[in-house]
């Protein structure tokens, strides 16, 4: 087990201005249209693709990790579907799916096989992506994650109500009270911009997905090097529900980030230092 200190940081105010790194779509064949940001790294360097948590987007989750990351790698942040500009399609949402479109991503930018690194929601998925496509997976740094459920009974509930309600309106119901034309225009919005490409049903529906979900069967049969980041003052997320990923994991190494769920935002060089040391690691 390692452990980082030093300096957290915080969110600048100028890093709320045009925060997000260059974006475009991609067309996934016989899947849909994606969405990744993306800065290259030095010559030959190992591809990074970044899996964002729930509620999020890849600009969100990790927009001040990603420049630090291109010192030593060509990064590629995705949207997940149903989230930001991500694939959307009238299919229910399943990890299982997103984790195929990030293995058609990956065939897609022809720079197979990749590290992923994911946080919370990212992290299953990521896990998912190395059992499914193990050719698209050279190695994992999961971050904020468990191998079991940790939404909870009440928030379990309240999402599945959501979804019920939620899934029998249009989508366009929701977004000009989301995000109205002139948001768009203001980069001092760009985050509510950004959550308002969303699709707020598979949003919802992936929240109760993921509290319906355990990986804790198959954990031992992941094969490629595995680093697990333990956010050790997360409240979401227990760190002994963390540790339970690396107890699973064959060969699994821990790393600490003195933070909670949110550290990314909260205390984004530190959450960047340990993002780091763990694809280092793998």
């Amino acid at each position: 087990m390692s452990r980082l200190g030093g300096h957290s940081g915080g969110v600048a105010f100028r890093d709320l201005i045009d925060p997000f790194p260059p974006g475009r779509p991609i067309d996934l064949p016989w899947r849909g249209t994606t969405y990744v940001r993306e800065l290259p790294g030095p010559p030959d360097a190992p591809t990074v693709v970044l899996l964002h948590g729930w509620l999020a987007t890849g600009g969100i989750n990790w927009f001040m990790t990603m420049p630090e990351l291109a010192r030593d790698y060509n990064v590629v942040a995705v949207d997940i579907r149903g989230h930001g500009r991500g694939i959307h399609d009238d299919r229910p949402f399943t990890l299982e799916d997103a984790a195929d479109d990030v293995a058609a991503l990956v065939k897609q930018l022809g720079r197979g096989p990749v590290i992923l690194a994911g946080y919370s929601m990212g992290a299953p998925i990521a896990e998912l992506v190395a059992r499914r496509h193990p050719e698209a997976t050279s190695g994992l740094a999961l971050i904020s994650a468990t191998a079991a459920d940790h939404t909870g009974r009440l928030l379990s509930g309240a999402l599945s109500a959501a979804h019920w309600a939620f899934e029998h309106l249009p989508n366009g119901v929701f977004r000009p009270w989301w995000i109205p034309k002139w948001f768009a225009g203001n980069r001092l919005l760009r985050f509510v911009d950004e959550e308002g490409h969303g699709d707020i049903r598979r949003v919802v529906e992936a929240g109760r997905i993921l509290g319906e979900y355990s990986n804790a069967s198959w954990m031992s049969t992941i094969s490629v090097p595995t680093a697990v980041v333990v956010s050790t003052k997360d409240r979401e997320v227990p760190p002994a529900d963390q540790q339970k990923l690396v107890d699973a994991i064959p060969g699994a190494r821990r790393w600490d980030l003195r933070g909670g769920h949110l550290a990314f935002l909260t205390r984004p060089a530190e959450f960047t230092r340990a993002v780091r040391a763990g694809i280092g690691d793998v």
